[in-house]
């Protein structure tokens, strides 16, 4: 098992799993082979650090951050000492570290680490390299996730700008960043320029990566969320509608996305006064959300809540007295009685 020829093979069938997205079977081939060739060939050899990198990077996918960023950061540190900082590997391995430490949620190291790399790229590939403006778009999302949505929609714009000269304005990465900065336009409340973005991505999407792109999918119920905000309740309804179906299909009925979009459609409903419609749906959820959540979840005493207002407004007032008196109940015992829910 310790041939050449053999951790080769194994290395191969483990990138196959990575890109077919099955990261635990990689996982498990990349394990073994690097035990292999930490004892054969040791840590600084170039496949050892390859393989280091790869396993990593399914810990990223598997949300496993911590395991990733130790690894990426043992990487990096042999890195720097044989290849130097300027390397395009040691940037990459960087630049993964930073990816790792923004699910981490540490920001500030993300960051410190993204800018270092912005600033050697800068000096040796451009600031009009793909790689140079990816790196941008890393800290822009940084940003976003420190809430900071000006900041990041500056440098969105700016990256916007120079990737549609390069790539083009259909690029899968174009949208992509066009997506982004349609989402801070979202969360600072300027829901009528974030609609405008999303329906040109939304439209590009659908031509380039097809209906059923989980990327479309995402644009999709943004924009659907935009126009609830909007109050153009029939419009987001119909959107919301659509993307039911698409989920159910590949998704499953239990899924959270599907639940989360089965939610949204019941808020429409009632916003449009369809009260019988509406209550419908949500006690649904309430039946899968008890059996996945338990039944004093926020979540479902959230869509009971409004059940409670749907009965109030069908005139059924002991149901949804009833109702009220529960939730009451069950928030003083979890939350406590000087909570403000």
């Amino acid at each position: 098992p310790e041939h050449d020829e053999t951790l080769t093979t194994q290395n191969n069938l483990a990138l196959n799993y990575q890109y077919l997205g099955k990261f635990e079977e990689s996982c498990n081939l990349l394990e073994q082979v690097l035990e292999i060739q930490l004892s054969i060939f040791g840590p600084q050899n170039p496949s050892t650090l390859t393989t280091q990198n790869n396993l990593a990077l399914n810990f990223l996918h598997l949300g496993d951050y911590e395991k990733s960023s130790n690894l990426f950061n043992k990487a990096l540190e042999i890195q720097i000492s044989i290849l130097g900082f300027e390397h395009s590997n040691t940037l990459k391995t960087q630049c993964n570290l930073a990816a790792s430490l923004l699910h981490e949620q540490k920001f500030e190291e993300s960051l410190k680490l993204f800018e270092q790399v912005l600033e050697t790229q800068k000096s040796t590939i451009g600031i009009q390299h793909p790689d140079y403006l990816t790196t941008q778009h890393s800290i822009a999302l940084v940003f976003q996730n420190q809430q900071k949505y000006e900041q990041s929609s500056n440098l969105l714009e700016q990256v916007l700008e120079t990737q549609k000269l390069i790539l083009g304005a259909q690029h899968p990465l174009t949208l992509k960043i066009q997506h982004n900065l349609a989402l801070n336009y979202q969360y600072l409340g300027e829901f009528e320029e974030s609609c405008k973005l999303f329906e040109q991505v939304l439209e590009a999407q659908k031509l380039i990566l097809g209906i059923h792109n989980p990327a479309t999918l995402a644009t999709q119920s943004n924009l659907a969320l935009n126009y609830q905000y909007l109050g153009e309740f029939e419009e987001s309804s119909k959107l919301f509608e659509q993307l039911l179906d698409f989920q159910l299909l590949m998704l499953g009925p239990q899924h959270p996305s599907v639940l989360t979009t089965q939610f949204n459609i019941a808020l429409n409903y009632q916003q449009l006064e369809k009260y019988e419609e509406s209550s419908k749906l949500f006690k649904y959820i309430i039946e899968v959300e008890k059996s996945t959540l338990g039944p004093q979840h926020p979540s479902v005493l959230t869509t009971q809540f409004n059940i409670a207002l749907n009965y109030q407004q069908l005139e059924k007032y002991e149901e949804s007295s009833k109702l009220f008196k529960y939730i009451i109940e069950v928030e003083k015992s979890t939350l406590g009685p000087q909570h403000p829910s």
